[in-house]
């Protein structure tokens, strides 16, 4: 689904796309980590990944600042693990 939206430069994306979409998360001292969105779960060895003008976001949803033409892509993302 890709959406277009007005919003004031300087909003951020989380209040951004709660305009459009129904979104619930976790809140650390990092920031918000999206668990959901529109009802839909990242599956067990998945989480959401945050896109920024085709970028891996390096800060959490309610961080990143909107500003004129500002794209935002979620993308179901496996774990990585380690052994």
């Amino acid at each position: 689904m890709s959406q277009k939206i007005a919003v004031d430069n300087g909003t951020d994306a989380l209040s951004a796309m709660k305009k459009i979409v129904s979104v619930e998360g976790k809140s650390f001292l990092a920031g918000t980590f999206v668990t959901k969105i529109n009802g839909m779960e990242a599956g067990p060895d998945e989480y959401w990944a945050l896109f920024v003008n085709g970028k891996y976001a390096d800060q959490s949803v309610d961080q990143i600042r909107i500003t004129q033409d500002t794209a935002i892509e979620w993308k179901k993302e496996k774990i990585e693990t380690t052994p």
